[in-house]
């Protein structure tokens, strides 16, 4: 797959839209500022798009409904921990292994935050989409090989969708891995041609 300039144009427009309700959901699980702070998008082989570094905190769900995929919560493990005291009212330098009180809140991260995202990008291309209960939360280093196993074996283009929230207070940077596989590319190519952006329509 590869948009023409204006395509693209317009699936930006529509991620600009998704992150600002995901900066929004988030803003209230903190209880703080979050900016939207970049988002981009690529089209690449599977086997090209895994950098996350190994001892990230990351959170892994299944994306299901109309378009299927993969979401991936990533923090760096000190921003990580800061996001999840700030969440559970701790003193934000704790520092711990992730036990079952620290899970649970980032499966509710996961949840409400990459539940907001996908909502709005289903809301903006007419197809609905949601994410499953996680299948895995922890250290990237203890489910990377498995899943870059996965990629290789499918070996062909996916919407590679970066968003990256910018968390004012306690100071973090929270990033979304949306990963659309082939089938969901297809249906979202002809819906872009069909989409009209707000001010627009």
């Amino acid at each position: 797959m590869s948009l023409a300039g204006y395509e693209r144009q317009k699936l930006l427009g529509m991620l600009k839209i998704c992150s600002r309700n995901t900066a929004t959901a988030l803003s209230t699980m903190v209880q703080g500022e979050v900016i939207p702070n970049m988002t981009s998008v690529l089209f690449k082989v599977m086997t090209d798009i895994f950098r996350i570094p190994k001892d990230n905190i990351v959170v892994v769900s299944d994306i299901s409904g109309d378009l299927t995929g993969t979401m991936i919560a990533s923090f760096t493990c000190e921003d990580g921990m800061k996001t999840i005291n700030k969440m559970l009212g701790r003193d934000i330098s704790i520092v711990k292994d992730l036990e079952m009180e620290e899970i649970g809140v980032l499966k509710e991260y996961i949840n409400v935050v990459g539940g907001a995202f996908l909502s709005e990008f289903g809301n903006q291309i007419g197809f609905s989409c949601y994410p499953e209960i996680p299948n895995f939360e922890g250290r990237f280093e203890e489910v990377s090989g498995v899943m870059e196993a996965q990629l290789r074996a499918l070996n062909f283009e996916i919407l590679f969708i970066n968003s990256t929230l910018q968390i004012m207070s306690p100071r973090a940077e929270a990033i979304f891995y949306v990963l659309f596989d082939q089938d969901s590319l297809v249906k979202i190519e002809k819906a872009i041609d069909k989409y009209q952006p707000p001010d627009e329509q």
